[in-house]
């Protein structure tokens, strides 16, 4: 085989590959996506670890997504972790938002005072009043024991996204079970319930 036979050879073997990770950078995401769908969170955490996601995506969206899946996995312990990470790294405001948001919703969700309490300190640190507004009420709700906010959380139930009606129902219930309404508190927690289905079968 001439040096000119072999040069074409390695030539052509370097276009396949190229082909190869081209195709397999399209594909990626949509299997990403696919498997989302299906609520086969430990096989996109799999993706997510994989040398290619890290060409694919930025280190903020790669980290997102894994959030997500950990958070849906109830790997508490690795969604902490991921968050502490996220926390690093170098963001525009709006991810900042959304991240602090996340990460205070799940602290939230998981009694954890303190980390909410670090979540809360940034959102309102962020400019963003309407948002800031009503973490803090949540926060109030959850930790701190206050039944102020029941007009305020009922009038924004129409208005949102099924697992941020559950959120709101679970924290009215909880509203007014400190003030002995049992028969109300009983209905928020149907539709706490009821929401939890519905957000599922939206994903």
């Amino acid at each position: 085989m001439t040096t000119n036979t072999i040069l074409i050879v390695l030539l052509v073997a370097a276009v396949l590959a190229l082909l190869v990770v081209e195709a397999r950078k399209r594909m990626l995401p949509a299997r990403v996506e696919r498997l989302c769908v299906e609520r086969s969170y430990d096989k996109v955490l799999e993706l997510l670890d994989q040398p290619l996601a890290r060409v694919i995506y930025t280190r903020y969206e790669q980290l997102s997504m894994k959030l997500g899946a950990q958070v849906e996995l109830g790997r508490t312990s690795d969604a902490t972790r991921t968050i502490e990470e996220m926390l690093q790294l170098r963001m525009t405001k709006p991810q900042q938002m959304a991240l602090f948001t996340t990460a205070f919703d799940f602290y939230l969700d998981k009694g954890d005072k303190k980390r909410a309490g670090a979540m809360l300190e940034r959102i309102e640190g962020m400019n963003e009043k309407a948002a800031a507004r009503v973490c803090r009420e949540m926060f109030d709700v959850a930790f701190d024991g206050s039944t102020a906010h029941i007009v305020s959380m009922e009038g924004r139930l129409k208005d949102t996204s099924p697992i941020e009606c559950a959120r709101l129902c679970r924290l009215l219930a909880l509203q007014y079970e400190r003030r002995g309404e049992v028969r109300a508190a009983a209905r928020y927690r149907d539709m706490e319930r009821a929401s939890v289905r519905a957000a599922r079968t939206v994903r």
